[in-house]
């Protein structure tokens, strides 16, 4: 993807509404990293590279694959977190890495636990590409082949959408995986109605044991050729975007990743699987992930002297402090977003929302309007049950469902990884001193 060519910390305003928008990709810009390592207990780094076998950055192989459920807050950091995970694995001492953003490649509307099987090989397949590895594999060829001979309307289907490409049916089994490898051409045939999603789906929940199988023997494969070119010495595949697949289809989530997690569980390769708080305190989950999951918590970080210069970091590398902020009015958002860097870039580009056209700089006023406001829309979806919790503080039953469902909607936020360390979001402190 092109980049921009942002001048940071911008200081005209329609740049500076732009990169504080919720789909701005900040990992497209290393130089908006902050490394809040030095203020996160070293331990919690520590336990993910062993829980990954890594050990003075070097990987040690084992008959043994880990499966890793990473998780945190909404807006904590996971994906920005998960891709400098990424590109630190990708090491010809560690891992030939794939990082995969769920969303991104799959409709999560339409996804189905059979979808999982499909996104891992055609991501591993364009990472083979990216990296100058060819990947006419037998097991490759032979599940695509399997596919196209059952019904020749998915031939017909991949030749519209790629406006009648000639020679799509020579090497029909590569081909197919050419065609699927490409994020927009995935996406698009497994929507709801595709042909190709309808027959590819049926046939992996009839045969799933066997094409187990078969994708194992394609990662054998895949694995010695990538060790021989110095690419790595095991294949991880890295899972983001999985809140919204929690959202839009909670039970197809639940049963994909926990409750019939075949797939992940016989996969001969790492994995981690990035997904919201809930899930390790979810009744209907946490008792699956016993056995299957190695758990690694991002912690929310709480905003302190120690701490603060860092998430005034996150605002003042994108946009000029100085130019947009009155004094000391950057701090007060920082304090109001508690710890949350998603929550504090919304607390900002909201109060810019309000500023004055003639010079767009946020006073203290208009970043408590702002907070205000934001504060209101936390507060009219929380039930009777949820206020009362979090004005009794009585939110520490791990099993309550109102409880597990004010972590997910950042009613309630809890630190450093501790179940006894939660507090309320501070934009409902307000409500929380009324006798409303």
């Amino acid at each position: 993807m092109a980049r921009f060519p942002y001048q940071f910390p911008v200081q005209e305003i329609r740049q500076a509404i732009s990169v504080l928008k919720p789909q701005f990709d900040v990992t497209e810009y290393p130089e908006l990293y902050v490394n809040f390592k030095e203020v996160r207990a070293r331990e919690t780094f520590n336990s993910l590279s062993v829980k990954l076998n890594i050990i003075d950055d070097i990987f040690e192989s084992t008959n043994d694959y880990s499966k890793i459920l990473y998780t945190g807050h909404t807006g904590c950091g996971k994906s920005t977190e998960l891709v400098i995970l990424h590109h630190y694995l990708n090491n010809s001492d560690r891992f030939f890495s794939i990082y995969i953003d769920v969303n991104e490649n799959l409709q999560m509307s339409s996804f189905e636990p059979e979808d999982l099987f499909i996104l891992l090989i055609t991501r591993l397949v364009e990472a083979l590409k990216e990296n100058g590895i060819g990947f006419a594999i037998s097991g490759l060829k032979k599940l695509a082949d399997e596919w196209l001979e059952e019904d020749h309307e998915i031939l017909k289907e991949l030749e519209k959408k790629t406006e009648n490409e000639t020679g799509i049916q020579l090497e029909a089994g590569f081909k197919f995986w050419n065609f699927l490898s490409l994020k927009s051409n995935l996406k698009t045939a497994f929507s709801y109605k595709s042909k190709t999603s309808e027959v590819i789906r049926k046939n992996i929940k009839q045969n799933r044991g066997d094409y187990i199988v078969i994708f194992n023997e394609i990662l054998y494969e895949i694995k010695r050729e990538i060790q021989r070119q110095n690419l790595g010495k095991e294949i991880i595949f890295i899972l983001d975007g999985l809140e919204k697949l929690r959202q839009e289809k909670y039970d197809v989530y639940v049963q994909t990743f926990f409750r019939d997690a075949q797939l992940i569980q016989s996969l001969n390769s790492n994995l981690i699987c990035c997904v919201p708080i809930d899930s390790i305190y979810d009744i209907h989950i946490s008792g699956l992930v016993d056995g299957l999951y190695l758990r690694f918590i991002l912690p929310l970080i709480s905003v302190n002297e120690n701490t603060r210069h860092l998430f005034r970091k996150i605002v003042s590398k994108r946009v000029d402090e100085n130019k947009f902020f009155d004094e000391g009015v950057l701090d007060f958002c920082v304090d109001q977003s508690g710890g949350n860097p998603r929550q504090l870039i919304q607390i900002v580009a909201e109060a810019l929302s309000y500023s004055q056209p003639n010079n767009f700089v946020v006073n203290r006023e208009i970043a408590e309007k702002a907070c205000s406001e934001l504060g209101f829309d936390k507060r009219r979806v929380l039930t009777s049950t949820h206020f009362g919790l979090l004005k009794s503080q009585n939110y520490y039953d791990d099993a309550d469902k109102n409880i597990i469902e004010m972590l997910f909607s950042l009613a309630l936020l809890e630190y450093n990884g501790n179940t006894r360390k939660r507090l309320p979001n501070p934009l409902l402190l307000p409500f929380l001193k009324t006798d409303e």
